[in-house]
């Protein structure tokens, strides 16, 4: 049986480059102008001096609240499902300030304030 001897002629020829059939691609032809439409404006994003939150929550009230939020966000104009968990934060802020706080807000606090993992005595 003979064995077959590859042809190594490839290994040793320079490369070309191929031409491209496009003249617009090869770039030797500039590029034909097109009319840009008039920008739509877009829904008001979260501010940008916002701060991330991360929170652990039951996986059936996570998929609850996703739920919650597909069936408002039209009717409530929430664009995220993040700026609907701010607008929810808020809603229970407001909700405890008025009941512990006579409806004043209370003084924010900064992140050290706050222990990491539960409370003693909750």
């Amino acid at each position: 049986m003979a064995l077959k001897v590859m042809d190594t002629s490839a290994l040793t020829t320079p490369l070309a480059k191929a031409r491209p059939a496009d003249p617009i691609i090869a770039g030797s032809v500039p590029a034909p102008v097109v009319a840009t439409a008039t920008p739509v404006p877009r829904q008001p994003q979260i501010a940008s001096d916002t701060t991330k939150l991360t929170v652990r929550i039951d996986p059936e009230l996570l998929g609850r609240a996703r739920a919650a939020f597909m069936a408002s966000a039209s009717r409530l104009g929430t664009p995220s499902l993040s700026a609907w968990c701010s607008r929810a934060i808020e809603k229970a802020v407001l909700d405890v300030e008025a009941e512990l706080n006579g409806g004043n807000p209370f003084t924010p606090l900064g992140v050290d304030a706050v222990p990491k993992g539960r409370l003693s005595g909750v």
